[in-house]
């Protein structure tokens, strides 16, 4: 995933930091996409990740714009779905994204049976 600032004064995109690439191509890195209002804190989904034998459980992680290394670093570790509820198909945050909302299409009823229910979860810093 690249990311990409306009300069206004010269009306042009260029390239902010290097690619950021996903740990696994099947997880769709990039699914959905949250940025803060300053766009120095950026929020990525793969929703088809898969963990611990899990298919289609999700992971949403958190970068912020380092000027010293002129790159993105991730914040913390990656928030990870449960079961195959898809978390990160969808995303939202807050003006500063201390506040990320992630939605997936799948979930669980009481009993632990897969319905289509979806479910949100919601991190703040």
């Amino acid at each position: 995933m690249k990311v990409f600032k306009l300069d206004e004064a010269l009306g042009a995109w260029s390239q902010r930091g290097l690619e950021i690439v996903g740990e696994d191509a099947d997880g769709r890195f990039g699914g959905s996409v949250a940025l803060s209002d300053s766009g120095d804190r950026l929020v990525v989904s793969s929703p088809n990740i898969s963990h611990q034998g899990h298919n289609g459980v999700g992971k949403v992680a958190l970068f912020e714009w380092d000027p010293t290394a002129a790159d993105w670093s991730q914040v913390g570790t990656d928030f990870v779905g449960t079961g195959t509820g898809y978390l990160g198909w969808s995303l939202a945050v807050d003006s500063d994204a201390a506040v990320i909302a992630a939605g997936g299409y799948n979930g669980f009823s009481e009993e632990g049976l897969l319905v289509q229910s979806g479910e949100v979860a919601v991190f703040t810093e």
